[in-house]
């Protein structure tokens, strides 16, 4: 009785629909494939992706998980959202409406904006909405527009997007494994705010201030 209650507890927390308990027997083989997936990436042998497919099939194939659970696994709004961004990219780079945003920018702010930290602010400000790779893809070519029509090394500018892209802590939304944690974790959306936004608020005043010295201009 107390490993059906166990069982039950286990899928209610993670979520899961189906009613196939979990397996962990298994463990030590998924580990494994874990293991040898960053092993290869970290050698060079393989691309980190081409590693990664490999690692899901043998999931499949040696009974870690089932095919349909690792179907259901894949977050189709998420994978939409990051093909879209990419395309979203190419087009404003295209059609020039990286320079007009960036021309439309510096002439209502003018050239004495801390640009560098705008750049920040508005890239954390896609990531916590959308995704990390969606939001590098679309400020990237308009931080690039930005450095040149300021005349100034594009560097700073790419790496402060780099970081703000990366530092998604206000919401579940913006980094996978945030969403990861959320169901099972039991958070709230609000528990992400009230220790999410002191970080961010850390993470960028550091980013933007040692950004200009390590990555000169």
């Amino acid at each position: 009785m107390r490993e059906s209650r166990f069982r039950r507890d286990f899928l209610l927390v993670s979520g899961l629909n189906d009613s196939t308990p979990p397996d962990f027997r298994e463990a030590p083989r998924a580990l494994g494939i874990l293991l040898l997936m960053v092993l290869v990436s970290a050698t060079g042998l393989l691309q980190i992706i081409e590693a990664a497919f490999l690692a899901a099939g043998a999931m499949i194939l040696t009974g870690c998980i089932t095919a349909s659970r690792a179907r259901r696994s894949v977050d189709l709004p998420v994978l939409v959202v990051i093909a879209a961004s990419f395309a979203l990219g190419t087009a404003i780079t295209e059609t020039g409406g990286a320079e007009w945003v960036a021309t439309s920018l510096l002439g209502l702010f003018g050239p004495l904006m801390p640009w560098l930290a705008l750049v920040y602010i508005l890239t954390a400000m896609f990531t916590e909405a959308i995704t990390n790779n969606a939001a590098a893809v679309l400020m990237f070519p308009i931080a690039l527009a930005v450095s040149e029509q300021l005349g100034v090394n594009f560097l700073p500018f790419a790496v402060a997007v780099m970081f703000a892209a990366s530092a998604s802590f206000i919401t579940p939304l913006g980094y996978q494994t945030n969403l990861m944690v959320y169901s099972p974790g039991r958070y709230k959306l609000m528990d992400y705010v009230r220790l999410g936004f002191p970080l961010s608020l850390l993470v960028g005043s550091t980013a933007i201030g040692l950004i200009p010295f390590v990555w000169a201009c």
